[in-house]
């Protein structure tokens, strides 16, 4: 079974849970089900900011029962995807260290691509 919880932070920045749930599958309707209770249980107010690993089918979901809310991938999945699908390049010095600083540092797309187009241009050193 793949566990579900809904943590938020508070005003001091400490986290919260808001509640959790056990479901036995990762399918669309499952998804459905568990976003709009949860919508319902919070009384219809929407989170800023939903953090997940990488499914397809929770990221279709959050788009339409949360759609004023911003679809973030956690960063731990995203440095475990990055040694499955880019493995090679990781082997390259100094890649790693690249790829950490445009992941933890860069907020915004536009600070990305700045970022990456330095990188990609040798106007950044490792």
């Amino acid at each position: 079974m793949m566990c579900a919880p809904f943590v938020e932070m508070n005003h001091h920045s400490k986290n919260v849970m808001f509640g959790c749930e056990f479901l036995l599958n990762e399918k669309i309707e499952s998804f459905v089900w568990l976003f709009k209770t949860f919508l319902k249980s919070m009384g219809g107010k929407h989170s800023i900011t939903v953090m997940t690993y990488q499914a397809f089918s929770m990221a279709s979901v959050i788009k339409v029962v949360f759609p004023l809310t911003r679809h973030r991938l956690c960063c731990w999945h995203i440095i475990e995807n990055s040694r499955k699908n880019i493995g090679g390049l990781r082997l390259s010095e100094g890649f790693t260290k690249i790829f950490n600083r445009a992941l933890m540092e860069c907020d915004t797309v536009d600070e990305f691509q700045h970022f990456w187009e330095r990188y990609a241009n040798d106007e950044i050193s490792i």
